[in-house]
């Protein structure tokens, strides 16, 4: 009795191995089928609890595929759920030659997974394009190897090009027809044989009448056609020969007379409206050259009307000549030597008497000597000294110099204000500087009748 329960443990024992082995069946390698390139191959698996047995997801589940005996996988993916159910995986492997699959070859697909920190796998096995020896293959039931063939299936032969030399015995189950084929033909391909084809004539059309129905017809229509014809030819040559009679060519150039005054008639109706158009153009030539003709006439009309113009030009031309005479340099220089020496004169002594100091002469034509006060732009600035009164001296000269590099340009003065504000007609090619030397001229003064603040060019 003490034993009892030590022998209850070891049968429970027992049970439990036999139980664990049921629900962890060893992994086992199923062959999937032999396949061609581009096949899509569908795998399947499912993972369970180790301790429970019951449906479990897997995390992760990998599919290797290999390739032969080589350990390098040429797959190696991750299987994805299958419709929703927990612990069933799927995967389609798509046997493309650009992955490396290859015809005549085996391959192992190797699927692991891992359920609760177990690690578990399995394997299957497929083909690409597996061989089959036929010798092998044994006789099923339903399915006999054996076949009867026709007696003189043995002496059947095949060309090279592997068509299949067969004599016909019999064409629609008629030896004769099948003799008569032969002669006909005689290996030339054509109807042109010893014996040649022959039709017969018993039936046209579904008819046995047909043929003679035709022959009737047929004649008969000739035998009309050709008597007319006979008819006609043999009065024709009647005429050439015997010659025609004398009404008939009387009526034949009667004919032709008609035909030729219709053919004259024509030609004299072209000829008169060729005519009557030739008339009306010389017409309006002539009535050109009348209108040529009295154009012809105003014009000496006109030519003549101008004859006392072209006297007057000719007297202008002798006022021109007078004029030019009493015009010439002599004239002209006694002139300005009468009214002008005696100012260059005085003017000439004043530099002398100065030692040559030509400032003498210069300070008769300057207003005014001073220097810029306020810059401004290149256009208007401000002076230090001159008139305080508005356009005192608009419409002068003025002289800058530049104190930089002693540039000097000159400008006329467009408007001067009362506090000695100068703008000018256009800018210096420099910004006058507070310093820059100023010269206002007393000669160069423009006088213009219009506002030069609206009329800028103007002057």
């Amino acid at each position: 009795m003490k034993r009892l329960p030590f022998i209850i443990c070891v049968v429970a024992f027992l049970l439990g191995l036999l139980l664990l082995w049921i629900a962890t069946p060893p992994a086992k390698g199923d062959y999937l089928g032999s396949w061609k390139i581009d096949d899509v191959v569908e795998i399947r698996a499912t993972t369970s609890q180790f301790s429970t047995g019951n449906k479990c997801a897997a995390s992760p589940i990998q599919c290797k595929v290999y390739e032969g005996s080589t350990a390098a996988e040429i797959v190696d993916v991750n299987m994805t759920q299958f419709d929703s159910k927990i612990g069933f995986y799927a995967y389609s492997l798509t046997l493309a030659s650009g992955t490396g699959f290859e015809k005549g070859k085996h391959y192992t697909v190797l699927i692991e997974a891992s359920v609760d920190g177990v690690t578990a796998n399995t394997w299957h096995n497929f083909q690409i394009g597996a061989e089959v020896d036929a010798d092998t293959v044994s006789d099923k039931t339903g399915y006999a190897l054996t076949q009867t063939f026709p007696t003189n299936f043995s002496s059947q032969s095949i060309d090279a090009n592997g068509t299949v030399q067969a004599e016909v015995k019999g064409i629609s189950g008629s030896d004769t027809a099948a003799d008569n084929a032969e002669l006909m033909f005689n290996g030339t391909g054509y109807a042109g044989g010893t014996t040649k084809l022959g039709t017969s004539v018993v039936q046209w059309n579904g008819s046995t009448n047909g043929i003679a129905n035709w022959i009737t017809v047929f004649s008969t229509d000739f035998a009309t056609d050709y008597n007319e014809t006979l008819n006609m030819w043999s009065t024709n040559v009647k005429y050439v020969n015997d010659e025609t009679p004398e009404a008939d060519v009387v009526d034949t150039l009667l004919d032709v007379n008609d035909n030729l005054e219709a053919e004259i008639a024509a030609v004299q109706s072209t000829a008169n409206t060729i005519d009557g158009y030739l008339d009306t153009e010389i017409a309006l030539i002539l009535a050109e050259i009348a209108e040529a003709d009295a154009n012809s006439e105003l014009i000496l009309a006109d030519t003549a009307a101008m004859q006392p113009i072209i006297a007057d030009i000719a007297g202008l031309s002798e006022i021109g000549d007078k004029v030019v005479a009493d015009m010439d340099a002599n004239s002209l220089l006694a002139n300005w030597t009468a009214q002008k020496a005696g100012y260059l004169d005085m003017k000439i002594s004043d530099v002398n008497a100065s030692g040559g100091d030509a400032n003498i002469a210069i300070s008769e034509f300057v207003i005014r000597d001073t220097n810029v006060a306020a810059a401004g732009t290149a256009l208007t600035f401000t002076l230090t000294a001159g008139k305080a009164s508005a356009d005192a001296y608009a419409w002068h000269l003025i002289t800058v110099t530049d104190a930089n590099d002693s540039n000097r340009e000159t400008r006329l003065i467009l408007t001067w204000t009362a506090g000695r504000v100068v703008t000018v007609n256009e800018p210096f090619s420099f910004t006058p500087a507070v310093g820059d030397a100023v010269r206002i001229w007393a000669v160069g003064y423009f006088r213009r009748a219009r506002n030069p603040l609206t009329d800028p060019i103007n002057y």
